[in-house]
């Protein structure tokens, strides 16, 4: 029997569900999703309203390093584009090397990383047939250059709501995917971790206190 691992998304306001019953945000979902699949993993979620990459870099060890995690989902990159509060906006490049940061100090931990690329974002709330801009292109971007570059696994959730039809009525505030949002995003995430979330060849002797 494979061992049990734990897996962590740490991310910001769409990773913890704002605004949605407990426990339907897609993390959630994606571990419901895995255990009907048969894979060992038990999901936590560190995620914050307004959480950015600066903030979890500077507040790394509670947020991932108190998990003592196996596996880390980085999913960030909202608010660093748009911050809360009137902060200023975090220049793409800034956002590159604290991506880059965060995978360095999960990897210190001797756990594996994955990066994802972050939902659709909006200036304004979408409307049928907007033409409200999505800014989150140059940051996704970003994310899919840290993946390709340092040789980690995408999970890349960006297109799923992007390309949706119905996208006012699955991200109707222009920043939070409604609970159907969510499932779309869960189905990709699964879909990703059943390829990714294995136990390294050294897991047992690494994780053996478990």
């Amino acid at each position: 029997m494979l061992p049990r691992m734990r897996l962590l998304f740490v991310g910001d306001s769409v990773t913890a569900g704002f605004r949605l019953v407990d426990g339907t945000a897609y993390p959630h979902l994606a571990a419901d999703r895995l255990a009907d699949r048969g894979l060992a993993v038990d999901v936590l979620v560190d995620a914050l309203d307004g959480a950015d990459t600066g903030y979890v870099l500077r507040r790394f060890d509670r947020m991932v390093t108190s998990h003592d995690p196996d596996f880390v989902v980085v999913a960030l990159g909202l608010n660093d584009a748009r911050p809360p509060q009137g902060r200023t906006p975090v220049p793409v490049e800034r956002f590159r090397s604290n991506l880059a940061a965060l995978v360095d100090r999960v990897l210190s931990l001797g756990a594996r990383c994955a990066v994802q690329t972050p939902t659709p974002r909006f200036d304004e709330p979408v409307a049928a047939a907007s033409t409200t801009r999505d800014c989150m292109s140059p940051y996704v971007a970003a994310v899919r250059e840290t993946a390709r570059a340092l040789r980690l696994p995408l999970i890349d959730v960006y297109p799923v709501l992007l390309s949706e039809p119905r996208l006012e009525t699955l991200v109707p505030d222009g920043v939070h995917p409604t609970a159907a949002g969510h499932e779309l995003l869960a189905d990709v995430v699964t879909q990703e971790l059943l390829a990714i979330v294995r136990p390294a060849p050294s897991a047992s002797n690494q994780r053996a206190r478990r």
